[in-house]
């Protein structure tokens, strides 16, 4: 039997109307098929004719070639039962059958799309229906909703609109079955707390905002452009949750973040040779430290100062400490300059030499003692900062040297360069990549945090050394009842007269 394989799309011109479109930009091939021919070898055979690996095969209700247009949807050619159907029917046809083969089409399903427009499933279409529902229209619901129909109604009980849609047999095709557009209901239930403007929904259309490197909006404008865009009016808390929602698109949940956090320690060491991290849980299996150092940091650190700050997110208890220090004496070696004594300063104007190294600057009432070979001085800045101080600077003077030949090295230009000299390379995606069985056994679900009683704080704390803003005087409270400071009149001890 000789068939016709032709390159197309099927589309829908209205409910019970299928056009075929023939790709003009490909060729047809004739294929003779055997009654015993497999649906695989079938596949083999038209794969190398239009040389695409994978394809879809398809068919109407009329085999004419002639026939563009037919009154029912394609019949999906996905197995070897279906072959023998389409074998079956080409027997009773008097000509060449019609073969409609689709380039780049899931070939396993029968579910295949005759227009990529079309291809969305009923959760798809459920969300469609909420993003195009009118704002002047009132809230709808969803009743009995099946596989294969999407009905809906209006919420008010005393409204008569209503739509149903009705998928097509062997397609995702859906078609208005029954439409009652107009509206019995009042106007207030229109727009006021509409029920399709879900928080999951908004946060999907304005997750645009919120990048990596972008503040986002907040709640106020959040609720002004969806009342511009959208014709929905929400309040200050439906607005906050439609940013979280946003923001957890994006960027993700804190549990996902946990669950990726050994796989993300990984692909560190992975791809950032000589990096140490470690990871630690309590005995329910969450998540209680991590410690990590990128390698070129490690190396870029021996060649600066040993100067370190610690912070420890978790309560700064034996036990934390000692973790921290623990992974910490992996990469940092113990240096007996790390610990230096603090002297006073002062300015120097006689300098005494000692010897040639050695020297003594006294002013009015304090001395100091120089030592240009050891790089020390009494006055401690030149032992801290390895520049040297006001003091060696009027030693070095003294004997006609050049100050500069005592700045620490970790000062020069080239060591700088030398200390940022590596990259620290990104991971790339974690969901496409490969781990060892133990990585996927350190997965931890986030820590059991304790939520503070009260309100949450609203105001940064301060830090040492910092003022407030200018221009602000601080307030000072009184009892109202004494006129005294540092208490109120619920605490105040004053008897009553």
């Amino acid at each position: 039997m000789e068939v016709l394989c032709v390159c197309g799309q099927w589309r829908s011109k209205d409910a019970f109307q299928w056009e075929f479109h023939v790709d003009l930009n490909r060729n047809a091939s004739f294929i003779s098929i055997e009654e015993d021919l497999q649906f695989e070898d079938l596949m083999k055979i038209v794969s190398e004719d239009f040389k695409e690996e994978v394809i879809g095969l398809s068919y109407g209700m009329s085999l004419d070639i002639k026939s563009t247009v037919e009154g029912f949807p394609p019949i999906f050619v996905a197995n070897t039962r279906h072959l023998r159907s389409f074998i079956g029917k080409s027997r009773s046809f008097d000509g060449t059958c019609r073969l409609c083969v689709k380039v780049n089409a899931d070939s396993a399903s029968c579910n295949n799309q005759a227009s990529d427009t079309f291809a969305s499933p009923v959760s798809t279409v459920q969300r469609e229906i909420q993003v195009h529902t009118d704002p002047t229209s009132c809230n709808r619901q969803t009743s009995d909703t099946f596989a294969s129909s999407v009905p809906l109604n209006a919420i008010p009980v005393f409204c008569s609109t209503v739509q149903r849609e009705k998928q097509l047999p062997l397609s995702d095709f859906f078609v208005v079955k029954k439409y009652v557009h107009e509206h019995t209901c009042d106007t207030t239930h229109r727009n006021a707390n509409h029920r399709q403007a879900s928080t999951k929904l908004l946060g999907s259309l304005i997750c645009s905002n919120y990048g990596e490197k972008k503040e986002g909006l907040k709640p106020k404008q959040i609720i002004e452009q969806v009342r511009i865009l959208h014709g929905v009016h929400i309040n200050y808390k439906q607005a906050w949750r439609v940013k979280e929602e946003a923001q957890f698109l994006v960027r993700g949940t804190p549990e996902d973040s946990y669950y990726n956090l050994s796989r993300w320690l990984y692909k560190v060491t992975e791809t950032n040779p000589g990096s140490l991290t470690y990871q630690q849980v309590d005995a329910a299996g969450k998540f209680k430290y991590a410690f990590v150092a990128f390698g070129p940091s490690i190396r870029g650190f021996s060649l600066m100062k040993k100067v370190i700050a610690v912070d420890v997110v978790n309560a700064e208890n034996g036990a934390s400490w000692k973790w921290f220090f623990r992974g910490l004496s992996q990469m940092i070696p113990d240096a007996s300059d790390l610990l230096v004594s603090r002297f006073g300063a002062a300015m120097v104007l006689n300098v005494y030499q000692v010897d040639q190294n050695e020297f003594e600057v006294k002013d009015e009432t304090m001395k100091y003692v120089i030592d240009l070979e050891k790089r020390h001085c009494t006055c401690n800045v030149f032992d801290i900062d390895k520049i040297p101080c006001i003091h060696a600077i009027v030693a070095a003077k003294y004997i006609k040297r050049d100050e500069n030949r005592y700045v620490d090295t970790s000062h020069l230009t080239e060591t700088w360069a030398k200390a940022y000299a590596e990259s620290i390379h990104p991971g790339g995606e974690l969901s496409t990549s490969t781990y060892p069985a133990n990585i996927g056994e350190l997965s931890c679900p986030p820590p059991a945090i304790k939520k503070r009683s009260g309100r949450p704080p609203t105001k940064r704390k301060r830090s040492v050394g910092e003022f407030g803003v200018p221009g602000s005087k601080s307030q000072s409270h009184k009892c109202s009842r004494c006129g005294i400071g540092g208490h109120n009149k619920i605490t105040c001890k004053r008897p009553i007269g």
